[in-house]
């Protein structure tokens, strides 16, 4: 039985559950009501658990001043970066330039294990959440009417009602601090999952061999032809013994086109494959190698009459040959070989290619990135890997855990290391499951753990880690009806009507009250609604652009 079939034997049962309490009354003697698919339980019991956490009231009040500032500087960052998005170009050109993050896919055999940590995470994000508000408002003594929680198979929300009589009469400050402590809560959350993972769990995992970790494998290329897949581990080639990323990249094949034996280890086994050796295609961009056919999997034997052993041969022999006429080329693609049977054999209908200026490559294409010393070059056009295999050294998967900003020298890095964190579960690097997880071998701490609850810690950790993440910036957005939408209001109210908290004596009872506070709540609920719009409507524009 497939995860699939057991999904949705668990939504079959629990849809019986829901009509058989409904029908039997069972739901709302217990406080519990239906909304279609979803149960909303609502009630006091937890409100004892908030107060008594929040007993400490004085602390908690100077510890959301500073949930405050953090929700503050989150918001304005947030919005910042939705800007800069906005009006760059994040498209880079990954032929001849060093390329993006790239991961070896989200197998389907994964997804049901994705729904199930995912589904763990963000549950665990929305209680702290919610108790983050519920403990800053007990704690500023805002009487709490219930909490609850909303169900759909498994607990997928919560919620604290505070009083609302205790909210109209509260000030401005106050607010904000309730609104922001949502936020702050998420980000504590988060923070501690994360140092956990990587200072105290991922560390004591370590490659079982050296070599290097394939993510990628271009279509109809030797790896792809003769069965080396993503997640295997590239651990010697010939008689010598991959020594990591860039020794793998920088090979020098002797004989492009000839065998070569590599060794290569999948979960916890090891085989010898016979494969051809060579630099073969793993993207084709618009330009000389697409006019001229390439296609990734492709060998490139020769060009220029010059057999290439490299990649950095490769690229020598690309810029420093002419572009004002064809030049010889030779590539070889999967055929049948008279000697060897099955192997890769001359392509005759491909034998020139017009290269063009690299210069004027980037100025048509990505005119940003251009430079003055391009003009002298030429350009083809194509990303070439040994054996068609895109690969990163064997502790990379644990390097992203374990130091996650391990390459920050400026903001911008800054930036790039976190979406680089939160987008692993895209990239194929989380969950870590075998035959990822066979590849490594927890020690130290770790080794009091069997494998399946190690790697469970792990994966538990970031989720929860990302589901805070992913729920506080939500939240944190400058736009109704976030918590960030709220905070922005309260801040305008504050700000507005500090000039009025500074009277005293007689300048208060003259103040012009009726004309200034209507106009102050004017003022604030349009700005507040023109930032929610135009949030919102950036944020869906981002989403589609993405999309397309």
């Amino acid at each position: 039985m497939g995860w699939f079939e057991i999904v949705a034997i668990i939504l079959a049962a629990y849809l019986a559950v829901l009509a058989l309490g409904h029908y039997t009354g069972v739901w709302s003697r217990v406080g519990v009501r239906a909304y279609g698919p979803v149960l909303l339980w609502r009630t006091r019991r937890g409100i004892d658990i908030i107060k008594r956490l929040a007993r400490r009231g004085k602390g908690w009040r100077r510890a959301s001043t500073v949930g405050a500032g953090v929700s503050l500087a989150i918001m304005a960052v947030l919005t910042l970066f939705l800007l800069w998005v906005s009006l760059s170009d994040p498209a880079l050109p990954k032929a001849e330039e060093a390329s993006e993050e790239v991961g070896p896919g989200l197998p389907t055999e994964s997804l049901a294990w994705t729904l199930f940590y995912g589904g763990l995470g963000m549950t665990v994000a929305v209680f702290a959440h919610e108790i983050g508000h519920g403990v800053v408002a007990a704690a500023h003594r805002l009487r709490l009417d219930s909490v609850g929680v909303l169900f759909v198979a498994i607990p997928v929300g919560a919620f604290v009602e505070p009083n609302d009589e205790d909210i109209a009469e509260a000030d401005a400050r106050t607010m904000m601090k309730v609104y922001a402590a949502g936020v702050a809560a998420n980000m504590l959350v988060a923070f501690a999952c994360l140092a956990v993972l990587a200072w105290a769990v991922v560390p004591s995992a370590a490659p079982v061999e050296d070599g290097v970790l394939v993510t990628a494998v271009a279509q109809d290329s030797p790896g792809a032809v003769f069965g080396v897949s993503v997640w295997s581990e590239v651990v010697a080639i010939g008689d010598d013994p991959v020594a990591g990323a860039p020794s793998f990249d920088g090979m020098w094949f002797e004989e492009p086109g000839g065998i070569i034996s590599v060794s290569v280890r999948y979960g916890d086994e090891r085989t010898s494959v016979l494969l051809p050796q060579g630099m073969a295609v793993t993207q084709v961009l618009d330009g000389p190698a697409e006019n001229a056919m390439l296609r990734p999997g492709m060998i490139i034997q020769s060009l220029n009459g010059t057999a290439i052993h490299s990649e950095a041969q490769l690229r020598s022999v690309v810029e420093n040959s002419t572009h004002k006429e064809p030049i010889p080329i030779t590539v070889l693609v999967p055929g049948e070989d008279p000697v060897l049977g099955e192997w890769f054999v001359r392509d005759e209908s491909i034998v020139t290619v017009n290269l063009t200026s690299k210069w004027l490559w980037y100025y048509t294409h990505y005119n940003y990135l251009n430079e003055e010393e391009y003009k002298n070059l030429s350009f083809m056009g194509i990303d070439v890997a040994p054996f068609g295999l895109t690969a990163v050294g064997a502790e990379h998967l644990t390097d992203l855990y374990a130091h996650p900003y391990g390459r920050v020298q400026d903001p911008g890095d800054l930036v790039d290391s976190t979406v680089r964190l939160l987008t692993l579960p895209f990239i194929g690097y989380s969950p870590v499951l075998p035959p990822a997880t066979d590849l490594y071998e927890p020690g130290g701490l770790g080794s009091a753990l069997p494998d399946w609850a190690f790697w469970g810690l792990v994966n538990t950790l970031y989720w929860v880690f990302w589901g805070n993440v992913m729920l506080g910036f939500a939240n944190a957005l400058p736009a109704l009806p976030f918590d960030g939408g709220y905070l922005f209001r309260d801040v305008l109210r504050w700000l507005l009507g500090y000039p009025r908290s500074r009277l005293k004596g007689i300048e208060k009872v003259t103040y012009q009250r009726r004309f200034t506070e209507p106009g102050e709540a004017w003022l604030v609920r349009w700005l507040t609604i023109s930032l929610t719009v135009a949030t919102l409507a950036l944020v869906a524009w981002l989403l589609l652009e993405a999309s397309i």
